[in-house]
């Protein structure tokens, strides 16, 4: 799946850190883990444009986070490759693309699964919404009821797809909270093992 129009970009796999040869030395790429095996980012805007694609918090969740939007955010970051980067990532499928109006919506859904991160830290005092972040330090996201449902079950089924059929989501509320989640930090993406 690839192309201009859709409208969800999704980075795949969980971030390891640079890996430096040598503890005085530069690294020599960073590591995404997907699934088992862990990828390798050998330049600066792949790497950019793969942290790009987790989204910004504050202008994720309404709309989606797109090919165009992250392009444009890379550009104004300054990230001089970022068309050949996104290209590249796509291919080795550390970024996927995804519509809820696509007819083949099913494809990037059924080949991947939500991992959560962080902890549920419950609802603050006067709070409707579920906070998800770490004990004392951090709170990543107040989440609406369906996306903390998403994080907190998403991970006991296969893929995306069966999980949402199982919680009642539809394509695109699925696609946004996946996104709303990625985007604070509290989940990410691996492929189907």
């Amino acid at each position: 799946m690839g192309g201009v129009g859709l409208e969800y970009v999704l980075p795949v796999g969980h971030y390891l850190g640079p890996v430096h040869p040598a503890a005085d030395s530069p690294p020599t790429h960073h590591a995404v883990r997907v699934g088992r095996t862990p990828a390798r980012l050998t330049d600066q805007d792949q790497l950019d444009v793969w942290l790009l694609a987790h989204g910004v918090p504050s202008e994720v969740g309404d709309r989606p986070w797109s090919r165009e939007t992250l392009l444009k955010a890379a550009s104004e970051t300054g990230v001089g490759t970022a068309e050949t980067a996104f290209t590249d990532l796509l291919a080795r499928g550390l970024l996927i693309e995804a519509s809820p109006d696509a007819t083949d919506v099913l494809s990037p859904v059924r080949h991947h699964r939500l991992l959560p991160l962080l902890v549920g830290l419950g609802t603050g005092p006067g709070e409707p919404l579920d906070v998800i972040g770490v004990p004392g330090l951090l709170i990543a996201l107040k989440a609406e009821p369906r996306v903390f449902e998403l994080w907190e079950w998403g991970h006991r089924w296969p893929d995306l797809w069966s999980a949402w059929q199982a919680l009642s989501l539809d394509e695109r509320d699925g696609l946004r909270a996946v996104q709303t989640l990625i985007a604070h930090g509290a989940a990410y993406l691996d492929v189907v093992p």
